[in-house]
């Protein structure tokens, strides 16, 4: 594997592509599938039926046979690995199409895990380059965004208290404070001004890592542009090289910028 190859996120931006973005890689017959999807929590959404197709073809490339054992297989899925939903319909109302491939992925006995960094190996590495503040800024605003795509909504108070017990867990700041009230009085020393939830084109605005109109999309630029995907891409290698067959979904923008590199493991 090149790693060296991964595209760099201002190339990216600079291509067009198709949404869901599929490519299969395969080589002595062992295959990798990849979905590079939109973030939907709307079951007509109808990138499910693709992920579905998708899927299905996986299935039949990598069907458990005396020769083709079903350990041999495994799902990888973006941002941590989440519970098996109800049903199709409240998987993606719950977790999108993450949780909608999980929920595939359990029906077919194949094991799901993500690649993702380590949380608390991730804190310690954007704390070479940014303030704890600023990080856990940074990271209570990727969960509004969260938020304010999920279809069936609860209070953001509610829903965003779990994610802040976990980010003081996970990061090991014991000398942090990452209640509610402070995350608002770091919004309003970073952007002087109230913090509304509901503002989904701020969020994106500040979210964004083509942008550069606060601190936290330079934390948004350096979380997504190397630091994950060269992690992400160690873990493929390894299943790889160990024989496994892959059926990965992330983000479209993970999917395009890792490809060149994962080219190579065909070659």
């Amino acid at each position: 594997m090149d790693k060296s190859l991964l595209m760099p996120l201002d190339q990216y931006y600079k291509i067009d592509h198709p949404t869901p973005y599929k490519y299969v890689i395969e080589k002595n017959d062992q295959y990798l599938y990849y979905i590079g999807s939109k973030h939907s929590y709307d079951p007509a959404d109808p990138q499910f039926e693709d992920i579905r197709s998708f899927f299905a073809d996986f299935l039949r490339h990598t069907v458990a046979t005396k020769e083709k054992s079903v350990e041999k297989s495994i799902v990888l899925v973006e941002g941590g690995e989440r519970p098996v939903g109800a049903s199709e319909e409240e998987a993606i109302k719950e977790g999108a199409e993450i949780s909608f491939v999980t929920y595939l992925a359990h029906q077919a006995d194949r094991k799901v895990t993500s690649p993702e960094i380590p949380d608390g190996k991730r804190f310690e590495l954007l704390l070479e380059h940014f303030s704890k503040e600023e990080i856990a800024y940074y990271c209570f605003v990727q969960v509004c965004w969260q938020w304010n795509n999920t279809h069936d909504k609860k209070s953001f108070r509610e829903y965003i208290q779990v994610f802040l017990e976990n980010n003081q867990t996970k990061s090991g700041w014991t000398d942090f404070d990452f209640s509610y009230e402070n995350m608002l009085r770091i919004h309003r020393e970073l952007f002087n001004t109230e913090f509304d939830e509901n503002d989904k084109d701020f969020i994106n605005s500040i979210m964004h890592p083509h942008r550069d109109t606060s601190v936290i999309n330079k934390i948004s630029k350096f979380d997504d542009s190397g630091l994950r995907d060269l992690y992400i891409l160690d873990q493929i290698d390894q299943y790889w090289k160990n024989g496994m067959n892959m059926f990965i979904i992330y983000g479209d923008i993970h999917a395009v910028m890792q490809e060149p590199v994962l080219r190579t493991l065909a070659a």
